[in-house]
C-alpha cells in the first residue's frame, strides 16, 4: 500500500493513544491513493483546531495540502477551504511546505516549490531541483482564503525568491522570520576553491535569516543589513533545521558537517559527509546580532548526526534529532 500521513493524539501521562481522536487515536490521510509518499511535514494548533500541512500528489505532482481539524476528535473543519482542506499547487514540479504557524486571525505557511527558472542551470543533482523558489502564504484562519494585501506578488503566491530554499520559519507578535539557504550546484561553493568543481560538495550552502513585518511582508528595518542577516559557521556546509522566536530572541538550530570523505562518481571526485554535529545559535530578534557565547555545538556520536526540530516551553529549549551510533 502507498505511504500515508498519520496525525496521532496521545493522552498525557503514560502516552497511550486517545481513543476519542480519529480511530483509536490515529487519523489516516491518503488523498492521492497512489504509490507516492503523502507526507505531513508540519503541525500547528490553537485552542480549538489543529492545522496540518504536507505534500499531496493528487494532481500528479507534489502540491501543498493544508488541513484544519478539530483538536478534540480530529474531524475536518468543514467551513475551511473545501470540506476542511486546501490545496496549493504553484508549479508543475513537486512543492512542499516546511512550517505552519497560527497568529491572531491568520495562518502562515512557509515552504518551497519546484518551479525554478528554465535554462541550463535549472538542472537536477542528487535529487535536488536547482533554482527552486520559496514562498510564504498568509491565509485567514476561519475559512482559509488568502490575504491579498500580504506580499508583493498578489496574495496566494506570497513572497517568491529563486535559488533559495526555505529551511525554517518562526513568528512573533509583529514579525516573520525566515531561515533560507542556497543549495549549491556542483560547481558553486563558498567553502571550496572554484578552480576544482569536481571536488566541491553539492550540499554546500550559505544561509541567512530574513525578517519581515507580519501584516504586509515588508522588510523590517533595523535587522541586519536590509532586513537580512547572512551567516555561516563551522568548517563545512550547514543544513539548518529549526528556528524559534521567544521573548525578543531567535534560536536557530541545525546540523553542521565538519568532516568529509572523497569518493569517485562517474570518474569525478565527490565529497560526502563523514561526521556532523548539532549547532545552536541565539540572536537578538531586533538587530539580528549573535549573542555572546554562541554558537553552541554538541556532537552526540562519531558519525552523521542530524538535528530535526526544537520547541520552547518557559525557560527550557527542547531539541530533537538523530544519533548516528556505530
Amino acid at each position: 500500500p502507498p505511504p500515508v500521513a498519520k496525525p496521532a493524539k496521545a493522552r498525557t501521562g503514560p502516552g497511550a493513544l486517545d481513543p476519542t481522536f480519529g480511530e483509536g487515536g490515529v487519523i489516516t490521510s491518503n488523498p492521492a491513493k497512489t504509490g507516492e509518499t503523502e507526507e505531513a511535514t508540519c503541525l500547528s494548533l490553537d485552542s480549538e483546531f489543529l492545522y496540518v500541512a504536507g505534500v499531496d500528489f493528487s494532481p500528479e505532482n507534489g502540491q501543498w495540502r493544508i488541513e484544519k481539524r478539530q483538536a478534540q476528535d480530529g474531524t475536518l473543519a468543514t467551513g475551511f477551504g473545501e470540506a476542511g482542506v486546501i490545496g496549493s499547487n504553484p508549479s508543475a514540479r513537486d512543492d512542499a511546505p516546511v512550517a505552519i504557524a497560527v497568529n491572531g486571525e491568520a495562518i502562515f505557511i512557509a515552504g518551497n516549490d519546484g518551479g525554478g527558472i528554465p535554462g541550463p542551470v535549472a538542472c537536477e543533482f542528487e535529487g535536488l531541483v536547482k533554482n527552486p523558489s520559496w514562498r510564504i502564504e498568509k491565509r485567514m484562519r476561519a475559512y482559509g482564503s488568502v490575504d491579498r494585501s500580504f506580499g508583493v506578488l498578489g496574495g496566494w503566491t506570497g513572497i517568491v525568491e529563486h535559488d533559495l530554499t526555505c529551511r525554517a520559519f518562526a513568528l512573533d507578535d509583529t514579525s516573520l522570520y525566515f531561515l533560507v539557504s542556497y543549495v549549491g550546484h556542483p560547481d558553486v561553493s563558498y567553502r571550496h576553491p572554484p578552480e576544482e568543481p569536481a571536488q566541491q560538495m553539492s550540499m554546500d550552502r550559505w544561509w541567512r535569516i530574513d525578517k519581515r513585518l507580519i501584516g504586509s511582508a515588508d522588510p523590517a528595518s533595523g535587522f541586519g543589513k536590509m532586513a537580512s542577516v547572512r551567516c555561516g559557521f563551522g568548517t563545512g556546509p550547514s543544513d539548518l533545521a529549526a528556528m524559534v522566536a521567544h521573548e525578543g530572541r531567535l534560536y536557530i538550530a541545525g546540523t553542521e558537517i565538519h568532516r568529509v570523505w572523497t569518493t569517485e562518481v562517474d570518474g569525478k571526485k565527490v565529497r560526502k559527509p563523514l561526521e556532523s554535529r548539532w549547532v545552536l545559535e541565539r540572536r537578538d530578534a531586533v538587530t539580528g546580532d549573535l549573542t555572546r557565547g554562541f554558537p553552541m555545538r554538541t556532537d552526540p556520536t562519531v558519525g552523521v548526526d542530524g538535528l530535526t526540530d526544537m520547541m520552547m516551553s518557559g525557560p527550557l529549549l527542547f531539541i530533537v534529532g538523530r544519533n548516528a551510533d556505530r
